[in-house]
């Protein structure tokens, strides 16, 4: 999965922008929904898992960017 043209990997920080509220939340990424998740799903058209501050959540990939990727490999 991309974001922004940057391949992301599970465990990179991502920034999420909600434009309802004008805030930003912050998460690392656990990986890809597949189609096979419940029906009842918070939100529907979420395609990607994140870890934040409130726990395992759904969001909009276009509506998030990668946040410093080019420290993903450690600084050695």
């Amino acid at each position: 999965m991309e974001i922004d043209g940057t391949k992301i990997k599970i465990g990179d920080l991502l920034k999420f922008r909600d434009y309802t509220t004008d805030t930003d939340h912050y998460g690392l990424y656990l990986g890809p929904i597949y189609d096979n998740r419940a029906s009842e799903a918070v939100l529907p058209w979420g395609d990607i898992y994140v870890w934040s501050s409130e726990g395992e959540e759904e969001w909009i990939s276009w509506q998030c960017e990668v946040v410093n990727a080019n420290r993903r490999h450690g600084t050695g």
